[in-house]
């Protein structure tokens, strides 16, 4: 989920005056829908409205709230994962990953089972794998993120 809201803020942002509105086109939003169903909900949420950061986050949390805590896992897992180690190394991996590929994910207007199928190949090259065995010790407080091989 938190990649999806990712990949929509990347590639369909737009500047309204001093304001920020995420637009998906009607075609991307049926693509959406199609490929990607349990998603195209929270697409259908946030698609023509403002983005800010407290909006974005509520969006996010109530979309995942009602979609896995209590309805498909009991509700104390949703905030066990969130504070868990594995999930914020995760997160913090994924911004690694789109900082180091930013310039390539602007120029090409990717699916986002293209983000997917990138990022999990990134991930299984050895020099990530070793900087996550680093990571898994350590945390990334403890690493320069410089070390990561982000290309």
């Amino acid at each position: 989920v938190l990649m999806f809201d990712q990949w929509m803020r990347h590639y369909y942002v737009k500047e309204e005056g001093e304001k920020l509105f995420l637009s998906i086109p009607e075609e991307k939003m049926k693509d959406i829908e199609e490929k990607y169903p349990d998603l195209h909900p929270l697409s259908a949420m946030v698609n023509e409205e403002e983005l800010t950061y407290e909006k974005s986050q509520a969006t996010v949390c109530s979309f995942i709230g009602s979609r896995f805590d209590g309805q498909k896992y009991d509700p104390t897992i949703m905030p066990k994962v969130f504070d868990s180690k594995e999930f914020k190394l995760e997160m913090y991996v994924f911004n690694l990953w789109m900082k180091g590929h930013m310039s390539y994910l602007d120029e090409n207007l990717l699916d986002f089972s293209e983000w997917q199928e990138m990022y999990a190949e990134w991930k299984m090259m050895d020099q990530v794998q070793a900087y996550l065995k680093k990571l898994a010790k350590t945390g990334p407080a403890d690493l320069d993120a410089a070390d990561c091989p982000v290309q």
